[in-house]
């Protein structure tokens, strides 16, 4: 084989490549979507974050210089009848205050856990540990916490303690009117509250795949670290030691990461903050 036709094969064999991941990954978002969200706002949504980025990539390589509606058709494959009915939607439509509190309320419970376990404003004089918070009335401990983290518009201090009390983060004495914080970071993996599993486990998706799109146009030495490490001859037999063992380890790797990382916070907000971090889970290819 020349290079010429090496050439002509490799675009082929790109879109083949992509084609195979994207059936992977897209059956594993159907799953978390079925029951949930109906196909065709599915078709919908992706279509109009699909036509937004072809215009931003665009604008990129035609800087200062309107879109034509030919370009966008030729990376979209879409008609320019289409594309023309698809801007006017993205202009008409406006995110609604109802949909912005649902989705401030899922990032800003993190924030009061993390605010009421290290602040010493929250501590306890003679133990050091996160005390316990009046929850009676207006003004109490607890919502005087949330008013401090939170700056959201719409957010109630009841939808964050609800969403602390379904995760497990935070126990309840209704006799005296008091919280306590039960651990020291938001974690819903051991509750039943769906919601916050989805939150949680579409963020570390958006974030993995934030990062595999800044590498694809980085240079070398700007990538962010992204590794994996696993397998191919693991004895089904040892299933349940491995899983053991890796979850020890993934703990013990979590509290040495925010070792490093609680010491570079800065107290108080400030203009130039920006959110950064690392991620790390287990997986296991599905039993037949």
């Amino acid at each position: 084989m020349n290079a010429a036709q090496v050439r002509q094969e490799q675009p082929q064999q790109d879109t083949t490549m992509l084609s195979s991941w994207m059936e992977r990954i897209f059956r594993h978002f159907a799953r978390l979507l079925v029951g949930r969200m109906t196909l065709i706002h599915v078709q919908n949504l992706f279509r109009e974050i699909f036509v937004e980025e072809c215009e931003v990539r665009l604008r990129r390589e035609r800087p200062g210089r309107n879109i034509p509606l030919s370009q966008l058709a030729l990376l979209t494959g879409l008609d320019t009848r289409t594309l023309t009915r698809i801007r006017e939607e993205l202009a008409a439509r406006e995110l609604s205050d109802q949909t912005q509190a649902r989705i401030s309320d899922l990032s800003s419970v993190a924030k009061v856990v993390e605010m009421w376990a290290q602040n010493p404003r929250y501590a306890d004089a003679r133990t050091g540990k996160p005390r316990t918070l009046s929850n009676v009335g207006p003004g109490s401990e607890f919502e005087e916490l949330v008013r401090r983290v939170v700056t959201a518009r719409g957010v109630t201090v009841q939808s964050i303690l609800e969403r602390l009390l379904a995760s497990g983060s935070v126990g309840l004495c209704r006799k005296k009117g008091e919280l306590k914080l039960l651990t020291p970071r938001f974690s819903p993996f051991n509750s039943e509250d769906e919601v916050s599993l989805m939150n949680n486990g579409l963020q570390a998706i958006n974030n993995l795949t934030s990062s595999v799109a800044r590498n694809l146009n980085s240079p070398k030495n700007q990538r962010l670290i992204q590794r994996e490490l696993w397998t191919y001859r693991l004895d089904g037999a040892r299933r349940e030691e491995f899983r053991n063992k890796l979850r020890a380890f993934l703990m013990e790797t979590e509290t040495q990461a925010e070792s490093v990382i609680a010491p570079m916070e800065s107290e108080f907000e400030v203009g130039d903050q920006f959110t950064a971090g690392l991620g790390f889970y287990f997986f296991e290819e599905e039993e037949p």
